[in-house]
């Protein structure tokens, strides 16, 4: 991935069975891979499988975050057009968002006293 100028977040080795069937070694995952399509930036949460050449697979969880759409009789791909100006702030500060549930914690409560000495609130 060094030489697309790429680093690789999560290392991880699993075994990954792809839609053909064939099984592919998974090397890690990339967090907000910004796809560009027509100057719009679309991040992409991605595995990163051994391949024998580049390829990049669009699963139905990123159609569903972009609500993008196969048009199977004209050969397009439909696409909303993002707030680029949301989008932008959303790559940017990625690593304050949570990707995953189990991310999300809960804070301690924290008692807090302010003393006021004589004076009545």
């Amino acid at each position: 991935m060094s030489e697309i100028g790429l680093e690789i977040d999560d290392k991880d080795t699993q075994t990954v069975v792809t839609a053909d069937g064939s099984m592919h070694n998974k090397i890690g995952s990339i967090t907000s891979l910004p796809i560009t399509i027509e100057d719009y930036i679309f991040p992409c949460d991605t595995l990163v499988l051994e391949l024998s050449k580049p390829l990049l697979i669009l699963g139905t969880d990123w159609f569903s975050r972009y609500n993008a759409v196969i048009d199977l009789k004209s050969k397009e791909l439909v696409l909303e057009k993002p707030e680029k100006e949301i989008e932008d702030t959303i790559t940017k500060f990625q690593d304050i968002f949570a990707t995953d549930i189990k991310e999300l914690t809960q804070t301690k409560v924290t008692e807090h006293f302010i003393d006021t000495g004589d004076a009545q609130p």
